[in-house]
């Protein structure tokens, strides 16, 4: 069974099945916006690990997430699952992406 976890000595999520790490999320908070800085692993658990953290803000009344990565790939992967529309790589509003956008890999 996979888990996500926050680290929060890190400021990172990371999904894990037992004791093996298989995906990892970055962050950080700046002027209340989130911003995610790093993607990697397995592609399979980007959807939940992006909500994880973007709810993780929202707890935190922090309402807007920045996508900061370079890597197109990862870019690609992230518009499929609609976190970053048209080159955009900002939510201006989580609460209502999450209204919009309520299944997980259903974007």
């Amino acid at each position: 069974m996979v888990t996500i976890l926050i680290n929060d000595t890190e400021d990172k999520f990371i999904a894990r099945d037992k004791d093996e790490i298989v995906a990892s999320l970055d962050f950080y908070f700046d002027n209340r916006v989130m911003h995610i800085t790093k993607l990697e692993g397995e592609e399979f658990f980007f959807d939940g690990l992006c909500r994880s953290a973007m709810n993780y803000a929202c707890n935190r009344y922090i309402n807007e997430c920045v996508y900061d990565i370079e890597d197109t790939a990862i870019l690609s992967k992230l518009c499929e699952l609609g976190f970053v529309q048209n080159n955009n790589k900002t939510i201006s509003d989580i609460d209502n992406f999450f209204t919009l956008h309520k299944s997980c890999g259903k974007s």
